[in-house]
């Protein structure tokens, strides 16, 4: 019997520490290697508590952990918790210090340092009046969000590489140092017609990079070729935080019950919606 967490709550759980865990190591739970067995509970909960076997006990042969859940009154409840325990508990078993539980509670208790030392940095400033207070405070806090964009964007946009320089702009690229370029004789060919039209230079200066590549497509194919496949990297990466963020925004705990992926559509596309036309397709209610 497989039991899965809901999609979105791994989601969630992933998004908050994506920059910071690592996961590459976290084991896989084989039901082939888990001896379950279903026993009587104990505790509160009238008489029927000590008559339903309904309490979850697990072992992984290989290695001997044994959990036991008996949270809920309802055996599939109880399963799935006692199956997060034991995934839990084999990935300290395993990891160790890099068990997901321990990087997380180093990452807390580095949040919990932060937060101190910048509260020790509030209170030597305890002879400025209440406003300049506030000022100090937002503004402690805007240069530490500022810090971790920077960081963040670093991680996903690292600086290009000076062989990969020609691909931001082909008019500018130095073509007689051709061997640093990585490219092969029919690209170099490509690029230097490139760079000696001035039409396509007036095109490059009035649209995007990325359009101005695909324009050239047809007559350069293997040159932008290359090029695209070097910017994709970029843009799918901006369209998945996209995502993400309009994700949370909109599953949130006032609509936890939203079908999200209609409108998740609509947040992503690109496409204005006809709203008249919309309406007018609809009935309308006598009372709005």
């Amino acid at each position: 019997m497989n039991i899965t967490k809901s999609p979105l709550s791994v989601f969630l759980n992933a998004f908050k520490y994506k920059s910071t865990i690592d996961y590459s190591k976290f084991p896989v739970l084989n039901e082939e290697e888990i001896d379950e067995q279903f026993i009587q509970g104990h505790g509160p909960g009238g008489s029927n508590v000590n008559k339903s076997a309904n309490c979850v006990l697990l072992r992984h042969i290989p290695t001997g952990i044994v959990v036991k859940c008996h949270e809920s009154r309802l055996l599939q409840k109880n399963q799935e918790i006692a199956r997060e325990m034991l995934h839990r508990k084999l990935d300290e078993f395993l990891n160790g210090d890099m068990s997901i539980s321990a990087q997380k509670k180093r990452i807390e208790k580095e949040k919990f340092l932060k937060k101190q030392k910048k509260n020790e940095k509030l209170r030597d400033h305890s002879n400025y009046d209440e406003e300049d207070l506030q000022l100090e405070t937002l503004s402690v806090s805007i240069q530490e969000h500022l810090s971790e964009l920077i960081n963040s964007f670093k991680d996903y946009f690292p600086d290009i590489p000076s062989n990969n320089m020609w691909t931001k702009d082909p008019f500018s690229v130095d073509i007689e140092k051709e061997e640093k370029l990585n490219l092969s004789e029919q690209e170099v060919d490509n690029l230097i017609e490139i760079s000696c039209d001035t039409d396509l230079k007036k095109v490059f200066e009035s649209v995007s990079l990325i359009n101005f590549w695909l324009g050239c497509q047809k007559e350069y194919s293997s040159v932008s070729e290359k090029v695209i496949q070097f910017l994709m990297p970029f843009v799918t990466t901006y369209t998945c935080e996209t995502a993400f963020s309009d994700l949370v925004y909109l599953k949130n705990k006032y609509r936890n019950r939203l079908d999200v992926k209609p409108n998740l559509r609509i947040k992503l596309t690109s496409l204005s919606p006809n709203l008249k036309l919309l309406c007018d397709e609809k009935q309308h209610h006598p009372s709005h």
